[in-house]
């Protein structure tokens, strides 16, 4: 086919060009076999043809990404004077919501933790972390970037981040949360010492990452998570 041949001549990516060439056959299976049946009601048509049938936002789109890039050859090898896809809109991703678990998952992941290594401080830091989140229901994406200005303890909110849609929210600190975030501020400040030997050093108390910044963090994380199994997955 000369329009994947002029894809390849100008450096397209292998992975590129079987996406293209597999999307070419679905169309050729729908009855798009001719320069003629690519028009704007047979490729609207195809699309709704691929939802109805449950394929994905991201499959479709890339079935529509096709339609563009050969409608831009199209009109660059004057075969037709408008893409026949111009106006044909992306349909919209799907954003699924985050699987929060249920207080008593929270129970017995804080159990699990504490049973790795008391000792520990990834462990004590863990632990904490799951009283954040079950009183927040923030993702741990989220509970990670909170730092010591966010937390506005004359109004009695929190900043927390939401970086998935971003954006952020305000979240009202309660007893419990204050009582938690005073906890943990004394945690992190025992153990500052240990983020300048790791090399991690923070020029003001305001850039306090709550739970940490250093890559073994992460580390951390994943190692206890697979000692919880697939529950703590859901974190």
């Amino acid at each position: 086919m000369q329009f994947l041949a002029d894809l390849e001549f100008e450096g397209a990516k292998p992975a590129t060009l079987a996406m293209h060439r597999g999307n070419f056959r679905q169309f050729q299976h729908f009855g798009m076999t001719d320069l003629a049946d690519f028009h704007k009601r047979n490729i609207k048509r195809f699309l709704m043809e691929r939802r109805t049938a449950g394929n994905r936002t991201n499959t479709i789109r890339n079935h529509l990404k096709t339609f563009r890039r050969f409608g831009r050859w199209l009109e660059c090898e004057q075969f037709v004077t408008e893409s026949p896809s111009r106006d044909v809109p992306y349909p919209r991703q799907e954003r699924t919501p985050p699987v929060i678990p249920t207080l008593e998952e929270f129970v017995e992941i804080k159990a699990a933790a504490k049973t790795v290594s008391s000792n520990t401080w990834l462990a004590r830091r863990f632990v904490y972390l799951i009283d954040f989140l079950a009183l927040t229901g923030a993702r741990i994406t989220s509970a990670r970037q909170v730092r010591l200005r966010d937390i506005d303890w004359g109004r009695g909110i929190m900043k927390l981040d939401d970086p998935k849609n971003n954006t952020y929210y305000y979240f009202p600190i309660d007893g419990r949360l204050e009582s938690l975030l005073q906890r943990l501020l004394a945690f992190r400040r025992e153990y500052a010492r240990v983020y300048l030997k790791l090399g991690a050093f923070e020029e003001s108390e305001d850039d306090f990452l709550l739970f940490g910044k250093h890559p073994s963090i992460a580390l951390g994380d994943k190692t206890i998570r697979r000692q919880f199994g697939q529950l703590s997955q859901k974190l």
